[in-house]
Order: structure tokens, then sequence, then C-alpha cells
């Protein structure tokens, strides 16, 4: 049995959330640890979670994996400002 994904699948939408952005993003962009700004690599997180966070480069919120980068917590608060 096949299950509908991405815009064939029944709950997808045109003008997603915030957080529904994000939760796409996990599964669909690769992190790799690395801070592509300092170079820094941030520990595990307690919760088994690399130490990174995805940052928006454009704006605007789009379902494109080439509009995020992978930044440690400090750089990725001062890349926001």
């Amino acid at each position: 049995m096949t299950y509908a994904q991405g815009e064939t699948h029944y709950n997808w939408s045109a003008n997603p959330s915030y957080q529904a952005i994000h939760k796409w993003l996990r599964k669909n962009k690769q992190r790799t640890g690395i801070c592509q700004i300092c170079g820094a690599r941030p520990i595990w997180l307690m919760s088994g979670r690399i130490g990174t966070e995805f940052a928006n480069i454009s704006g605007e919120y789009r379902r494109d994996v080439d509009d995020y980068i992978e930044l440690c917590r400090p750089c990725h608060r001062k890349y926001d400002q």
C-alpha cells in the first residue's frame, strides 16, 4: 500500500503555518551538526537532537530546502537580528 505524500497528501496546504514548515524541514533537510557561519559543532542536546538550527534565508518561509541554512544557536540569533 502506498500513501500520498507532498502535494498529493490530503492535508497539504499552499499556505502552511510556521510550525508546519519547520516540521516539513526536519523531515526533508539533513542536519550536518556544523554551523555554516562559524563552523562550530554544538553538542548534542538532551533530547538526542543535534544542537544546530535551521535559519530561513529569504524571509519567505517556503518549502525549499535550499532556502535554509544550518546555524548554531548564537549565530542564528545574530543572523535573525
